[in-house]
């Protein structure tokens, strides 16, 4: 029998500061979640997507660009503090060079190049391993949205790994 932290569906894992240098004015920027289900003493990955919103103006959509981002996640509606994040030599960063993750920096990351920077830390602000910061900055020219008439879907914007403790 699973307990409902064993099953947690994370609809609403983390509130998620995204502070994005873009045009003045224009921030278009949606950011959603993934869901998924996570047994006790097992781990779950959770994707953030980011996608543009242009502006409309007499001379056609605006796209917004990004050059960099920091964020905070945390874990808020776990009470008993078995949902946590794992440590930051634990979370994932295949994803900033994989082809096929669709990255927002992809062949652009600083946080890619050796040493892997995306993490920053773990931390506890109510339970134990519930907050994880972190970020990238584009090493080349500003990652521009794409017109969706030639890509209609989302970037992805990070993935975070989290842990349901047995104890």
């Amino acid at each position: 029998m699973r307990s409902p932290v064993a099953c947690f569906r994370i609809a609403l894992l983390a509130s998620i500061l995204c502070f994005v240098a873009a045009s003045p004015a224009r921030a278009g920027f949606v950011v959603t979640g993934s869901s998924g289900t996570v047994a006790l003493g097992g781990t779950a990955d959770i994707s953030f997507y980011i996608k543009d919103i242009p502006t409309i103006t007499i001379g056609g959509p605006a796209y917004d660009q990004l050059n960099n981002f920091q964020f905070q996640l945390q874990i808020i509606a776990d009470t008993t503090g078995q949902l946590q994040f794992v440590s930051t030599d634990q979370q994932a960063v295949d994803f900033l060079t994989d082809p096929k993750s669709n990255y927002v920096f992809l062949n652009n990351s600083l946080a890619a190049q050796p040493p892997v920077s995306f993490w920053n830390n773990v931390s506890t602000a109510g339970y134990t391993a519930d907050t994880v910061t972190g970020g990238d900055t584009v090493t080349g020219s500003n990652a521009t949205f794409p017109n969706p008439s030639t890509f209609d879907g989302s970037y992805l914007l990070l993935t975070a790994r989290v842990f349901a403790d047995r104890s």
